[in-house]
């Protein structure tokens, strides 16, 4: 561990709030190696395994492509989807809002659908009865973080992406009391291609 390569690949949010800590933490034990953090979905990681352009990948499940014999999939850790806001918002009085039959009353930002995430919010939605109108669709959870920081409306998040916006009191965790989705956080790796490096990791 004098010299290599550790190359990983991720959605961009997962590292944000998953990885950077245990990166650092490698680096003062292991200086030398070289760290490549390549983001990109689930499909595109897999390939890159594949082709042995990564060592590892770090991804939400479901994982809904196809995995080669050899391939292992290990759960890592399970977080919790939430409603967030802009703190002192002039949308609504979070007060108001303690269960999600409150939310079709305000404007929301949501994953875009189809994605497994909010494949997973509708059918709490459809559970409970609810229709919603007033919605922006947004890809990637970074922007509808942005979104939320400018007031546009009620963002659906993982909670652990927006944990140092919530410390510094820009944003704010609705207090919903229904149960919301979560999620699992996977490592994928290939166990007949692995170098020293990442299995020390």
């Amino acid at each position: 561990l004098e010299r290599g390569k550790l190359s990983i690949g991720m959605p961009s949010n997962i590292g944000s709030f998953f990885l950077f800590d245990k990166i650092i933490e490698f680096h003062k034990k292991f200086p030398n190696i070289e760290i490549t953090i390549i983001t990109g979905g689930t499909a595109n990681l897999i390939s890159l395994l594949d082709s042995h352009k990564i060592d590892f990948a770090i991804d939400t499940s479901p994982i809904n492509v196809r995995i080669d014999e050899g391939m292992i999939v290990k759960k890592l850790k399970e977080v919790q989807y939430g409603f967030i806001v802009k703190k002192g918002t002039t949308l609504l009085d979070v007060n108001r809002v303690k269960s999600i039959c409150n939310l079709k009353e305000y404007p929301l930002i949501l994953p875009i659908p189809g994605t497994a995430n909010r494949n997973d919010l509708d059918e709490v939605l459809k559970e409970n009865d609810i229709s919603i109108e007033n919605i922006i669709n947004i890809h990637t959870s970074e922007m509808i973080i942005a979104g939320v920081k400018k007031d546009l409306g009620i963002g659906y998040v993982i909670n652990n992406l927006v944990e140092q916006e919530i410390e510094n009191g820009e944003i704010e965790l609705l207090d919903i009391k229904e149960k919301l989705p979560t999620v699992e956080i996977n490592i994928i790796y290939n166990k007949h291609f692995l170098t020293t490096a990442p299995r020390i990791y």
